[in-house]
C-alpha cells in the first residue's frame, strides 16, 4: 500500500491563518474561476491576438455581426448567412443603381453644357 504525500505543514488539522489587510478587498463576490477557465480565456486571447482582423469601415457598427469572427461560423448558421448575404447583395446593387444614375445624369448635364457652348460659337 502506497504511503499518502506527507510535508511538513499539515494543513487538515492546522490550517494557516487567515490574511488579513486593511485595504478593500479588490475581488467581486461569487466571481470565483477555475485556472482551467482562466488559462483557456488566456489562450483565446493569445489567439486573437496572432490573428489578423480585417478593419471594417462601416456607418452602422450593428452590421458588424458574428459572421466577420474567424472561425466562428457554424453549420446551422448557413440560413442565416444567406439571408444577411441577400440583404448586402440587395444594398450593393441599389448602391451600385443610384451611382449609375448619378454618374448618367452627370453626362447629360454636361453633353447639355457642350451642346450650349456649341450653339453660342455657332450663333458668334
Amino acid at each position: 500500500m502506497d504511503k499518502p504525500y506527507l510535508n511538513k505543514i499539515d494543513f487538515k488539522n492546522n490550517p494557516p491563518a487567515p490574511i488579513s489587510s486593511d485595504e478593500p478587498s479588490q475581488t467581486v463576490q461569487d466571481e470565483a474561476r477555475e485556472i482551467a477557465d482562466i488559462m483557456e480565456q488566456y489562450t483565446l486571447e493569445q489567439v486573437a491576438k496572432s490573428r489578423r482582423y480585417d478593419y471594417l469601415d462601416v456607418p452602422d457598427i450593428e452590421t458588424i455581426d458574428k459572421f466577420f469572427q474567424p472561425g466562428a461560423l457554424d453549420f446551422t448558421d448557413l440560413d442565416e448567412l444567406e439571408r444577411r448575404s441577400k440583404q448586402i447583395n440587395a444594398t450593393i446593387d441599389r448602391t451600385l443603381q443610384k451611382i449609375n444614375e448619378e454618374r448618367e445624369q452627370q453626362e447629360a448635364e454636361q453633353r447639355q453644357q457642350e451642346q450650349q457652348q456649341q450653339q453660342a460659337k455657332n450663333e458668334v
